[in-house]
């Protein structure tokens, strides 16, 4: 149940990262966010002693594709507040 929590809270972490570049950076940022979370696995297996490229394919494709999740929505976020026009 631990290891669940940590999965969840982990891909969590991520999408929410990955929303807030998206929604906060000027221009298309929807793939920054996933490459920042694949080199955040990399570095981390790399400083390990863990760094194959099994455990990269492994370890860093959910946070990748979590990254350009949350991006994706921060981006749509971002359009959809900059197309609204102010009331009053």
């Amino acid at each position: 149940m631990r290891l669940l929590l940590a999965a969840v809270l982990s891909f969590l972490s991520f999408v929410v990262g990955g929303f807030i570049v998206g929604a906060r950076s000027a221009g298309r940022t929807v793939v920054e966010p996933a490459i920042s979370a694949a080199f955040a696995v990399a570095l981390s297996l790399l400083l390990g002693g863990a760094f194959t490229l099994g455990n990269l394919l492994a370890g860093g494709l959910v946070p990748f594709l979590a990254g350009l999740l949350g991006g994706w929505l921060g981006e749509r976020h971002q359009r959809s507040r900059s197309t609204t026009t102010p009331v009053g």
